[in-house]
Parts: structure tokens; C-alpha cells; sequence
């Protein structure tokens, strides 16, 4: 009885399969850049049975990853791939690819929960609650399914972006890990190859309950792309920029590139990177008319480094309120929460815990204190690099 995701894997033939994989970029397609690393790590380490919670930050690659997974998954002969997806700021179930091995359990879905399943472009209408979705989903496989499989459902995304949903969030995952262990045992004692639950989430915050969910779930981080498989990305989609103000800018983020190709880097930087930190130093200007000026003076007295400007502070303090809101909007990150399944190549806004999501935030913080100021430009931003 296979214990890890990847125990019944030709690891090979799976790299294989998994670079044959082709993302779609606008009207064209290019190929997958290798994430071969991280598909290894994942592998060999996500115990079937367990709740593994895949986090990292927005737009690093987590959900193409997963959809190169499910086309890889295809020919393995022995793993079925569900993917749920929630809607866009809510935790309703908006579309569910379901394997055709599993129809029966779909249509079995469909009729207990009054909704229609659309086999081809896997849409969930009416849109239902994800965990209600998810616990019916793993029940009806531990009890009915017919198979040697193994079956892994991916819930994409959980979000966590109030205090209300990281409360229920974490309520969900503690009753999770007893529903989705107890459903394995069932499945595997009926000669099913077992269940996992894989949760893609890109909220920073989901590591203020990482202590307390603790070991009942398993905890992975996905990074962005190291340097040479960002090279080969820019290349694809057509970037003519200095690779170096690139990797300085977006620290080989997917979908940073592609937002780069799309608008400009200059509109990128102006939208993505400095707008949403000036945004966070005028809510807190107007608690404290003072605060932009003191919160630069802090940063640089803890010489930005990352594990000093980005920890989460408790209380009420100008300086805690801003960490908060760093981690948030999704500007910071925990990187320690959990196994890395990729490498991560260090940098100035990496730290030992916690790091800037894109390298592009620690140079627009720095072009900020050198200017006294949160309105800054491009030009003042690249010349930090």
C-alpha cells in the first residue's frame, strides 16, 4: 500500500510528461518551464491520507503547476486528479475538473448536492461552498469508488483574507485532517490506492494559524522561479528587457512576467509595486500624520533586513499595523512555514522567515526612505537595484 503521493510514479517518464506540458499565453501556447525540483519534493513527501497546505506568493506558479500535474497525472496509470476552484474573494466552488475514472462519482456530486457539473469546461452551476463541496466529494470516493487509485483533490484557492475566513479556514483544515484520514482508511481497506488533500492558498496570512492547525496538516512552500528558469520564461513570452532589472524587479515571479509583457514594466511597477506600499503609508498617515517618516526611520535602524521589517508585531503600535498590513496585501510572506519544495535563491528581501514577495518591494520601500517620501517613481525604484 503506497504510503507517498509519488510511491506508484515512474518518476522518469512523469519529468517527462511533465515538460511536455504547453501554458497558454494569450492566442499562443509555450512550453512549461521545468519545475521538475519541485515536483520531486512534492512527491516524495506528501503522505496520502493528510491535508498538505501548498502555499507561496501570488502569481509564483502554484496553480499552473497543479494544471501541469493533472496533464502528467493523465498517463501515470495510477493517480486521479480533482481540481476544485473557488471563485475570485469568495469560497464557493465556481468550476471542478473531475477525471473521467471518476464519473460516476460526479454524477453522484451533481444529484445529492441539486447542481450541474459541466464535464468539459467543469463548471459548478449554481456555485456551491467549498468545504461542503470538498467533504461530500472525499466521502462518496471513500464509499463508492471502484478503483486502485490513488486520488488526490486539489482545492484551489483558500482564501483567508479577513479574520472571519482565517478562523473558518483554520476550522476546516483541523476537521479536515479527521475527514480526509478517516476516508483514506476507508478507501484503502476496500483496495483503493488512497486519498489526499492538496491546498493551494497564496494568503500570507494563513501562517498566523499555522501553530495552531500545526501538525495536523502538512505545510509546503512554493517559490518563484530561480534566475535560470526566469532567463528562459522572458524569453518565451518575448521580453526584451535587462534580465537583470527583471530579476531585481520580479525575483522570476510567473505571473509578474506575464503581467510585464502585457502592460509595460514600467506600468507593472507603477500598479503592482509601488502603488499598493504607498497605499498602505497613507492609511496609516492618516492614523498618524508622522507615520510614513517613522516607519522609514525604524526600517532603517533594523537595516531592512526582512526578518526584522517583516515580522507580523502584535499590538497596536504604528509598526505592528504595518507588518500586518505587509503580509495582508500580500507584499510580505512567511517563509518558513513550511517544507520548501523549491530552491530558493537568495537575495537581500529573503530572509531566514520572512521575505518580500517580489524583490521589486524592498527596492521601492528603499527608493521611499531615500526620498523622504511615498511618491516615488520607476526611475527611483530601478535605480535601487
Amino acid at each position: 500500500m503506497p504510503d507517498r503521493l509519488g510511491d506508484c510514479i515512474d518518476l522518469g517518464n512523469t519529468l517527462g510528461a511533465l515538460r511536455s506540458y504547453r501554458v497558454r499565453v494569450g492566442g499562443s501556447e509555450i512550453d512549461f518551464v521545468d519545475r521538475g525540483h519541485d515536483l520531486e519534493k512534492l512527491l516524495e513527501n506528501a503522505t496520502l491520507g493528510r491535508v498538505a497546505v501548498l502555499t507561496g506568493p501570488k502569481g509564483c506558479g502554484k496553480t499552473e503547476f497543479i494544471r501541469a500535474l493533472a496533464h502528467m497525472f493523465k498517463g501515470s496509470g495510477c493517480i486521479d486528479l480533482v481540481v476544485a476552484e473557488s471563485m475570485e474573494q469568495s469560497m464557493l466552488i465556481e468550476r471542478a475538473h473531475i477525471p473521467r475514472g471518476l464519473s460516476s462519482i460526479a454524477s453522484e456530486l451533481s444529484r445529492h448536492l441539486n447542481v450541474s457539473l459541466d464535464p468539459f469546461s467543469g463548471s459548478v452551476n449554481p456555485s456551491i461552498p467549498v468545504f461542503k463541496f470538498i467533504q461530500l466529494l472525499s466521502g462518496f470516493i471513500s464509499s463508492r469508488l471502484r478503483s486502485r487509485r490513488i486520488v488526490a483533490i486539489v482545492l484551489d484557492e483558500a482564501r483567508a483574507g479577513s479574520t472571519e475566513d482565517l478562523d473558518a479556514l483554520r476550522g476546516w483544515l483541523e476537521g479536515a485532517s479527521n475527514t480526509v484520514r478517516f476516508d483514506h482508511d476507508e478507501y484503502s481497506s476496500r483496495g483503493g490506492g488512497g486519498l489526499i488533500l492538496i491546498v493551494l492558498t497564496s494568503d500570507s496570512s494563513v501562517s498566523r494559524i499555522r501553530h495552531t492547525v500545526g501538525g495536523k496538516v502538512d505545510w509546503f512552500l512554493m517559490w518563484n522561479l530561480d534566475r535560470g528558469s526566469m532567463d528562459l520564461l522572458a524569453e518565451l513570452i518575448g521580453l526584451s528587457h535587462d534580465r537583470d532589472i527583471l530579476w531585481g524587479l520580479s525575483g522570476g515571479n510567473a505571473r509578474a512576467l506575464m503581467l510585464v509583457g502585457r502592460c509595460g514594466l514600467e506600468r507593472w511597477v507603477e500598479t503592482e509595486i509601488i502603488y499598493p506600499l504607498a497605499k498602505i503609508l497613507l492609511s496609516l498617515r492618516q492614523l498618524d500624520g508622522d507615520a510614513p517618516r517613522r516607519i522609514f526611520r525604524w526600517a532603517l535602524d533594523n537595516d531592512l533586513d526582512p526578518d526584522s521589517v517583516l515580522a507580523p508585531g502584535e499590538g497596536g503600535s504604528i509598526y505592528s499595523v504595518f507588518t500586518r498590513r505587509l503580509m495582508e496585501s500580500k507584499i510580505s510572506i512567511d517563509v518558513s512555514i513550511g517544507l520548501s519544495i523549491s530552491r530558493i535563491e537568495r537575495g537581500p528581501w529573503i530572509g531566514r522567515f520572512y521575505a518580500y514577495q517580489l524583490p521589486g518591494y524592498l527596492h521601492a520601500l528603499k527608493a521611499m526612505i531615500e526620498k523622504g517620501s511615498f511618491e516615488i517613481s520607476f526611475r527611483d525604484v530601478v535605480s535601487q537595484i
